[in-house]
């Protein structure tokens, strides 16, 4: 499986749709939450089953700028892509366990990212890599509590 991206070199690939499902935040029950983000809806070039890979990128304000969180994967390492397989109708499930599995992390099954955080502003910036060498970018967007009703924000308020 070919994961030669270039990271550097941001360059959308317009053969592939990469609809991204965007992020909720979940209030704590008094202060801090958690991100977590939906897999995007990446699709093949041709039509057949071919890999693709995501990585989401967590950032939070600080100092008057997005800054990306401890927690956050570094794109540049290819350890923390996750590695699915897409056709032209998106991601194919890949088994089940007690979820659906779309993606692995490594040669493990992964759920959607999520990241436990303190108080503060978040942003997710997704990144989609193919089997041509050639990586995407985006902000995610913010979800509201009805799962597919964007918001049309790119960042939320944990108290």
């Amino acid at each position: 499986m070919k994961r030669a991206f270039d990271i550097t070199a941001i360059n959308p690939d317009t053969a592939h749709a990469y609809p991204e499902k965007g992020f909720r935040c979940f209030q704590g029950p008094t202060t801090g939450g958690s991100v977590t983000v939906m897999w995007p809806s990446l699709t093949s070039l041709g039509g057949g089953a071919e890999p693709v890979f995501f990585v989401a990128v967590l950032y939070r304000w600080q100092n008057n700028a997005w800054q990306p969180y401890k927690q956050a994967p570094a794109p540049t390492n290819p350890t923390t892509w996750y590695v699915g397989v897409s056709n032209s109708a998106g991601p194919i499930n890949l088994g089940t366990i007690t979820y659906p599995l779309y993606f692995y992390l490594g040669t493990a099954p992964a759920l959607e990212p999520n990241f436990g955080v303190p108080a503060g502003y978040y942003a997710v910036l997704e990144y989609y890599g193919f089997t041509t060498g050639r990586v995407s970018q985006q902000w995610a967007t913010l979800q509201s509590s009805n799962w597919y009703q964007p918001t049309n924000t790119t960042y939320c308020t944990i108290r």
